[in-house]
């Protein structure tokens, strides 16, 4: 079975993926946490997403993957972007783009985690996608 889905909204996470993958048989691929805080004082907004992404490698060869996953980038002094965890990925900081370079064994699985902080003033509005 092939299920594609971008986002799911759950109320119990635990159980969502016990139905999921124990029952269903699916497997998670990606998951992207965020955690918002808006400063009383000044009115900031801080933003701190963090992404991860499952790796498999079905075959019996060991592979070497090229994983590119997008950071936001600002031209603006008063929004501020910075990669708090790259796992070590490579960053193109002017286009926003961590390259992971991953040598995954046949039969091996991987996580890969990215965190990154958007920080922007309070005469900003920021729409960062749900």
């Amino acid at each position: 079975m092939r299920y594609l889905h971008t986002m799911l909204r759950v109320r119990n996470l635990d159980q969502a993926l016990d139905f999921y993958c124990n029952k269903l048989g699916l497997k998670e691929v990606r998951r992207r946490v965020d955690e918002k805080r808006e400063t009383g004082m000044t009115g900031t907004l801080k933003l701190t997403r963090t992404v991860h992404l499952y790796l498999s490698n079905l075959g019996g060869a060991s592979r070497r993957l090229t994983v590119i996953e997008r950071v936001p980038v600002s031209e603006l002094e008063e929004v501020t972007v910075k990669v708090v965890q790259g796992g070590g990925a490579i960053l193109d900081e002017k286009d926003g783009f961590a390259r992971f370079e991953i040598d995954l064994a046949g039969g091996a699985t991987q996580e890969l985690t990215l965190s990154y902080r958007v920080e922007a003033k309070s005469n900003v509005r920021l729409d960062l996608g749900a």
